[in-house]
């Protein structure tokens, strides 16, 4: 179960009531539903800055139903609104060859399990000039369109990717990087920019997260000894996680999550959680 985290700039949600921020189309809404949470932040759009962040944990679709039908946020009106989903069924095409009209067939191409119970996005990834195919769970993302009907939705991976690779895109050496979830981790390797690997594994237990990394980096002839490992985690921490690579990965370095953004003073004070991905997607446009 995840952790709930409520941050808020009082000072700021007092603005909001007194009508010195005139109306909610001044603020961006960022939501990020991934494994058992919904995270979400709030961000002023004049000066770019975030008062408000909240995670809740959810157990089923109907606590999720019951968070997005109540919460005292989620519920206002925004000038934007980006989502990220959560998807495991997902192909990147180059610009080249995309087909708007083949965007179903990409996937069911690679993916056995695209159903009708899937609705399927896309999304652009600039840096390397090419689309992602994902699909996403139907009912949760016709419950998020209903409240916020212009929001564009991102996966998460893609919202990771655009991150990693802006992050990288001068970097002469090659940069493994993992986003671990609860039970899945993303792995990509970039260099300059460039995306050279990206996948998606399942795991139950903190062994199991080491021998499919350690798998794919012999797969891939990654020497981890010279190679720079950058982890981005927001369920298991970062002492935890020391402990599982220091052996196999000594050049490990731990992604920070607010590097690229800028977050109210009020909540600077308090301890900011590992949500580098959700910080991201406030970035997206």
């Amino acid at each position: 179960m995840s952790s709930n985290i409520h941050l808020v700039d009082q000072t700021f949600t007092q603005s909001i009531f007194d009508k010195e921020i005139t109306s909610e189309k001044d603020l961006k809404l960022a939501i990020q539903i991934q494994g058992d949470a919904i995270s979400y932040l709030v961000e002023t759009i004049k000066d770019k800055s975030i008062s408000i962040i909240k995670k809740v944990s959810i157990n089923d679709s109907k606590s999720l139903r019951d968070i997005l039908n109540k919460d005292e946020w989620i519920n206002k009106k925004f000038k934007t609104v980006c989502i990220a989903l959560e998807s495991s069924v997902r192909s990147i095409i180059p610009d080249s060859l995309y087909d708007e009209k083949l965007k179903e067939d990409y996937l069911t191409f690679s993916h056995a399990n695209v159903s009708k119970n899937h609705a399927i996005s896309t999304e652009q990834l600039l840096t390397i000039k090419a689309k992602q195919v994902f699909a996403v769970d139907k009912t949760i993302l016709s419950a998020l369109l209903k409240q916020h009907q212009n929001a564009k939705i991102y996966s998460t991976n893609g919202t990771w990717l655009k991150l990693i690779l802006e992050d990288h895109k001068d970097s002469l050496a090659k940069k493994v990087c993992l986003r671990i979830g609860k039970n899945t981790f993303d792995m990509a390797v970039v260099k300059k920019g460039v995306l050279l690997y990206n996948n998606t594994f399942q795991f139950e237990q903190k062994d199991g997260l080491l021998y499919y990394f350690l798998f794919a980096c012999k797969q891939l002839n990654i020497d981890l000894t010279l190679t720079e490992l950058i982890i981005h985690s927001e369920t298991i921490l970062s002492n935890e996680l020391s402990a599982i690579f220091s052996a196999y990965a000594p050049k490990t370095t731990f992604a920070k999550p607010t590097s690229n953004v800028k977050i109210s003073s009020n909540i600077k004070k308090q301890t900011i959680p590992s949500m580098s991905n959700l910080f991201a997607l406030s970035q997206c446009e």
